[in-house]
C-alpha cells in the first residue's frame, strides 16, 4: 500500500482473513491493530469471540442505482 491503513481499515482486513482462512496473516494485522488502539477492548473481545465461537463474518455489498 502506498499509505498506512487506519484501525477501520485493519479492521476489515482482519475480518476478510477470518473469511478467508488465513490465521497468519490475521493474527499480523490484529497485532497491528492492537497497537492503534490498545485501548479499544471491542478488538479484543470480537476478534476471541469468533475465533472460540467458529463465526465467520457474512460478507455484505452495496448498489447504487444510477440514472
Amino acid at each position: 500500500m502506498p499509505f498506512e491503513p487506519d484501525a477501520s481499515m485493519l479492521g476489515a482486513i482482519l475480518g476478510s482473513c477470518k473469511i478467508h482462512g488465513t490465521a497468519e496473516m490475521g493474527n499480523e494485522v490484529g497485532k497491528k491493530l492492537l497497537e492503534l488502539q490498545p485501548q479499544h477492548c471491542g478488538r479484543y473481545v470480537a476478534r476471541k469471540a469468533m475465533v472460540d465461537a467458529g463465526i465467520r463474518k457474512i460478507s455484505a455489498y452495496s448498489k447504487i442505482d444510477v440514472k
